[in-house]
């Protein structure tokens, strides 16, 4: 499959059906003890899901927690390519940029295996979303 000449498909996301909710269990936690699950349905890309996994491990870390392990649990699969400046029009689209996924209302997006207690995991993690562009609450197995 040649990604170079592929032609732009956006999903809407708004419009998709509820089985396809309940056939992906993304909705509930299954590595982690914590986890990010998100209030609104958006889209997520690479560099967004690199900073929240990178200020997580910094905080928990500076914390003197070495012993956890974070669990990304969206799969990026819409490529986006851009044409380089003061190209002119046609032949084709240009190269890939990168990577963006779907996120829908309701998944669990990131999970976090550690020993440390909810008040100290909610306070790093809730740091770390606060630049994301979609809303986002704290879970926990009970």
């Amino acid at each position: 499959m040649n990604l170079t000449y592929k032609k732009p498909f956006r999903i809407n996301i708004q419009n998709l059906s509820l089985n396809l909710l309940e056939k992906c269990a993304l909705n509930k936690l299954k590595f982690g003890f914590y986890g990010l699950k998100t209030m609104s349905t958006s889209f997520i890309v690479f560099n967004q899901l690199e900073l929240v996994r990178i200020k997580i491990s910094r905080s928990l870390k500076k914390f003197g927690h070495f012993f956890f392990k974070i669990y990304i649990r969206v799969f990026l699969t819409i490529s986006r390519t851009k044409k380089p400046q003061l190209t002119r029009m046609g032949k084709g689209s240009g190269p890939i940029k990168g990577w963006e996924g779907i996120i829908l209302k309701g998944d669990i997006y990131l999970e976090i295996n550690s020993y440390l207690p909810i008040p100290i995991i909610k306070t790093l993690s809730m740091k770390a979303v606060s630049k994301l562009p979609f809303i986002t609450v704290f879970v926990w197995k009970i």
